[in-house]
């Protein structure tokens, strides 16, 4: 499997809801973006 990451948040306190964005490139030239909206609910 290949390399692994991890984050670590700090929500604003009148947040709702967070969404994610991320970007990967390899050294070959291949890249993804991803964006999920409203990824989870805060409490």
């Amino acid at each position: 499997m290949g390399d692994r990451w991890h984050a670590i948040l700090h929500h604003p306190a009148n947040a709702e809801f967070v969404s994610f964005k991320a970007q990967a490139k390899d050294t070959q030239g291949n890249a993804v973006d991803q964006t999920i909206i409203r990824a989870y609910a805060l409490k």
